[in-house]
């Protein structure tokens, strides 16, 4: 049942990872200050590689859960629906079709509703 918080969190954690992959297609490095001033096959390089301490601590506290880590996720997939609604009038932002807001507004979704759901308990 998608009401369960373990699988909402590891829905959200799919939906967040399939955005990345999303991310590499649309470029998202060139809405990034410190890296977009960079050729884009360094500024991929960088942005791949920054990702991987962030998908290791998804690994890290998927396998060992720990509330404050659930909660910081929660928050941070609400706070990057803010950050991409933000950025869609920039003329660099890419992330205009259904799967991209999909993956975009579903992680968010399932982050709401996972603290929701944490916070009530």
């Amino acid at each position: 049942m998608l009401t369960n918080p373990d699988i909402l969190f590891r829905l959200m954690l799919a939906l967040f990872l399939c955005h990345e992959l999303d991310a590499i297609r649309h470029h998202e490095w060139r809405l990034f200050a410190f890296i977009n001033r960079l050729n884009d096959d360094a500024a991929y390089a960088v942005f791949a590689v920054l990702h991987i301490p962030i998908f290791l601590l998804f690994l890290w506290f998927v396998a060992r859960p720990a509330t404050w880590f659930h909660i910081a996720a929660d928050s941070f997939a609400i706070i990057h629906l803010g950050l991409h609604t933000w950025f869609r009038s920039d003329p660099r932002y890419e992330f205009h079709g259904f799967v991209s807001h999909l993956f975009i507004g579903g992680t968010a979704v399932c982050g709401a509703v996972h603290l929701l759901l944490l916070l009530v308990r």
